[in-house]
This record gives C-alpha cells, sequence and structure tokens, in this order.
C-alpha cells in the first residue's frame, strides 16, 4: 500500500542540501510503478527528473539518475510552478506555469516525459502574476 503511515520511517531524499530547488511531485513521470520528483534548480533554471526506484520513495533525489526534461525555468521566467499530476487525463503528468510574459500569464504544459513537457498552452492571460503559490 502506497497510503502514508504515521509509524512509517521517513526516506532519506538525497544527500545534499535541497535548499537550492523547488521540488514538484507528479507522480510516475517514467512509467515505472514508482513516484517520482521534478526539481527547478532555481539558479540555473534547469528543470530535473529525478525518478523512483521503490514502492517507498527509495532512489528519489539520487544526483547521478537525474534527467534534465527543461531549461530556462528560473524564477524570472516561471515564477511558480506546480504538477498536480495528470490533468488532462491522457495518463501522463503535466506541468503548471506562471509567465511574465504579456498576455500570457499561465501556462500549461501536457504530458512530463522523461526527456522534457509537452508544448504549453496559453490558459489564463492576466492577474497570474499576483498569486503567490500554485498547488
Amino acid at each position: 500500500s502506497n497510503r502514508l503511515d504515521e509509524t512509517q520511517e521517513p526516506i532519506l531524499v538525497g544527500a545534499r542540501s535541497w535548499s537550492g530547488y523547488d521540488l514538484i511531485a507528479p507522480g510516475d513521470v517514467d512509467g515505472n510503478g514508482h513516484v517520482d520528483i521534478v526539481a527547478r534548480q532555481r539558479s540555473t533554471g534547469g528543470l530535473y527528473l529525478y525518478p523512483g526506484t521503490g514502492p517507498a520513495g527509495e532512489g528519489l533525489g539520487q544526483g547521478p539518475t537525474r534527467q534534465q526534461i527543461g531549461t530556462n525555468w528560473g524564477p524570472t521566467n516561471r515564477p511558480l510552478i506546480t504538477s498536480p499530476t495528470d490533468t488532462d487525463g491522457n495518463g501522463t503528468p503535466d506541468l503548471w506555469a506562471t509567465s511574465p510574459d504579456t498576455g500570457k500569464g499561465l501556462y500549461f504544459y501536457p504530458s512530463i516525459t522523461t526527456t522534457g513537457h509537452g508544448t504549453p498552452v496559453v490558459v489564463g492571460s492576466t492577474g497570474w502574476l499576483d498569486f503567490q503559490a500554485l498547488s
């Protein structure tokens, strides 16, 4: 069972500092049946997939297994990002992001994969930069 049990011991997710990253939990991106993490490195704008290798989160955050799936995702270009798993029902997790682009305040990115993300769709045009969080 993947249910959270209060008596279950936590799993260490990587041994290094995560203070320079924003973490997103999209679910199973690579299709191996285990949860994965997407991380945005704020200083470089790199977007990375960290695949899970076990049913309780094992393997998450291991540097050698990470795969870069995006560039230019820094807080200036995409201030807020989230993944509420599979929004469009096509079987793959998706991303949402705000943007300072004129007239393009909210983007929907269908289908996160191990090699990238889908072509963005503008779904909101104004006022999205006033938000402090997406979930």
